[in-house]
């Protein structure tokens, strides 16, 4: 099918574009060192997103011009018997196989998005399921968002169900407190981690980790993709204890905290 031949030309393509930005990305953080995490993330943030619109514009190109990429398809399915060495080419060898790669795509893509909707229902019972907290850290809670502008009405809800604190939502966004954290931590220590979750609604980064989610949701079989992501993920961590650090009198309270 023309469709499969447009889609494996567009990921092998992809493979290369995705090598060069990273390394171009390498290259630019090797010689500044000295740069934030915020100014390492969105150079990160921003590699990730040209590697998939790239992507996406193989496609389309592929798309308008697809007589000549069938025309290439038949030709590469031509050449992919043995031929000479000198002559050998893993192009040839990868499209003489689109049919079987392009489904493969498919069937990858399908469960990617299987699991990230799990992901979401399971955060959603968690949402409907924790009990809402209520006096001391709400007070703290809302002294916090007034301080750092974050203007979104954020909810606080504590449970058994979540090992780890995180933050979920965007238009409302709640931030899930284990009930363990409340009991083995004190008060520096959990209102510091409670200001680490509130950097992430006040950075968006809920939102951000959707998109993220998506793009790499369609990039799964790029190996780079997945580096950047990871990379992506520790600098907004990064950014986030920042925010902490400037803003509470005890960072060494707050660094203790993250290990128990």
């Amino acid at each position: 099918m023309e469709m499969f031949f447009i889609l494996t030309e567009a990921m092998y393509r992809s493979l290369g574009q995705a090598i060069v930005i990273y390394l171009v990305s390498r290259l630019v953080l090797l010689s500044f060192p000295q740069l934030t995490a915020g100014a390492r993330y969105n150079l990160l943030l921003l590699s990730q997103t040209l590697v998939f619109l790239l992507f996406c514009f193989n496609i389309f190109e592929g798309l308008r011009d697809w007589e000549q990429y069938t025309a290439s398809a038949a030709f590469a399915a031509q050449n992919a018997e043995p031929v000479p060495a000198r002559f050998f080419s893993i192009r040839s060898l990868i499209m003489s196989k689109a049919d079987v790669i392009g489904k493969l795509y498919f069937i990858g893509l399908g469960v990617h998005i299987l699991l990230f909707v799990y992901g979401l229902l399971r955060v959603r019972s968690l949402r409907n399921a924790e009990t809402i907290t209520s006096g001391e850290w709400s007070m703290k809670l809302e002294a916090w968002c007034t301080r750092l502008n974050i203007r979104q009405r954020v909810g606080l809800l504590t449970g058994e169900k979540t090992g780890v604190p995180f933050t979920a939502g965007f238009l409302k966004p709640v931030i899930y407190f284990p009930v363990t954290a409340f009991n083995n931590l004190t008060t520096e220590q959990g209102e510091a981690i409670l200001l680490h979750e509130l950097a992430h609604i006040k950075r968006n980064d809920y939102l951000v980790n959707l998109i993220q989610k998506s793009m790499e949701m369609v990039l799964f079989f790029n190996p780079v993709c997945w580096s950047l992501g990871s990379e992506i993920r520790r600098e907004r961590e990064i950014c986030c204890d920042d925010l902490v650090v400037a803003h509470t009198s005890d960072p060494r309270a707050y660094a203790h905290g993250l290990f128990i």
